[in-house]
């Protein structure tokens, strides 16, 4: 079952007719009763992509694990869900994770959903010969979804990389979800905006903007961050799932496993009729490139990895995100990531 909140907070039933019929051809049958319910909550990212891959292929189920997915506008709002036990599972932003752990919060990191940065720093058509690098953010606005996801701290990443203050020199400005995002740089409502796949090739595609910083680029990613790997998006449990649920933890991360197997050995063309459903996009003319783009993300296991951990910890802390380091064993816990 797939639902979405609105910005009230309510939650809307949203299963379309043609995630339906796929499910009911390529999922095995599976008899309810033995099923293990877990809710699950995201932002409708590729940085998702192996679960996305793991409901539609009946991967889940197979292991065991019935999903029902929570579409959620944000990653703070994702946490909130996860904090108040809304969801069992959240998918959100590496950084979101971490602010919350500084905030004594009872939560761990306990698997990677995806390894590179997967944003991009769109401006509108009339500056393109105005803001070409960081530099040029200062006294401009950039457009986020929420204060405290992952597109704020690719913001104020985005100061520090300009040599700016983040709370001085820029304005961020919220404004929700991708379509909103993409509207506001249409519209020009704001300077610049933050976007993440496939958010940002429908953006290049309808000419809603141009590319400034792209961290999806290996070449770009090794030139802003130094490491071809970050902690972008992660998979996130309150810690008393940890000792409560290890069979369902065990079998979910199997599933979150061999999700990833089967995107890294299928062609992204019947990668993108697979998603196609739960993304809520039909236009494979975007979608394809998006997935190729991101695939370089995706693990090869759910296995958070120290050194990554540690440098995009630097980061955050040089950005000014953080004041000082978690230690990697406070934040992380890896027990059932590698399951198979």
């Amino acid at each position: 079952m797939i639902i979405s909140i609105n910005a009230k907070g309510m939650m809307i039933a949203a299963v379309s007719a043609a995630t339906l019929l796929f499910a009911a051809v390529s999922m095995p049958r599976v008899d309810a009763a033995d099923l293990i319910k877990v809710k699950v909550g995201d932002t409708t990212s590729l940085a998702q992509l192996g679960m996305y891959a793991g409901i539609q292929k009946g991967i889940f189920q197979k292991h065991g694990i019935d999903i029902e997915r929570i579409a959620i506008p944000g990653g703070a709002k994702v946490m909130g869900a996860l904090l108040s036990g809304d969801i069992d599972i959240g998918y959100l932003a590496g950084s979101t994770s971490l602010q919350a752990q500084f905030q004594g919060r009872p939560v761990k990191i306990i698997g990677m959903s995806h390894s590179m940065e997967i944003y991009t720093l769109l401006g509108q058509n009339t500056l393109k010969d105005k803001i070409k690098s960081p530099a040029d953010l200062k006294d401009r606005t950039i457009g986020i979804s929420a204060i405290g996801s992952g597109s704020w701290a690719f913001a104020n990443f985005l100061a520090y990389a300009g040599s700016l203050d983040a709370s001085r020199d820029i304005k961020i400005v919220p404004l929700g979800n991708m379509m909103a995002i993409i509207s506001a740089l249409k519209t020009n409502r704001v300077d610049t905006v933050t976007l993440w796949e496939p958010g940002t090739t429908i953006a290049l595609k309808e000419n809603a903007g141009y590319s400034i910083v792209d961290l999806v680029d290996p070449a770009q990613h090794e030139k802003y961050l130094h490491t071809p790997h970050s902690l972008v998006e992660v998979i996130l449990a309150k810690e008393e799932l940890l000792s409560t649920k290890q069979d369902m933890l065990r079998k979910f991360f199997a599933a979150q496993n061999e999700a990833y197997d089967w995107l890294h050995s299928t062609p992204m063309e019947e990668v993108a009729k697979v998603v196609a459903p739960i993304l809520g996009d039909s236009n494979m003319d975007a979608l394809v490139p998006a997935l190729k783009r991101n695939l370089a993300g995706v693990p090869a296991v759910a296995t958070v990895d120290q050194a990554t951990f540690e440098s995009s910890m630097r980061t955050m802390v040089q950005t000014g995100l953080f004041k000082e380091a978690l230690p990697f064993a406070k934040s992380v816990d890896n027990t059932y990531a590698a399951s198979r």
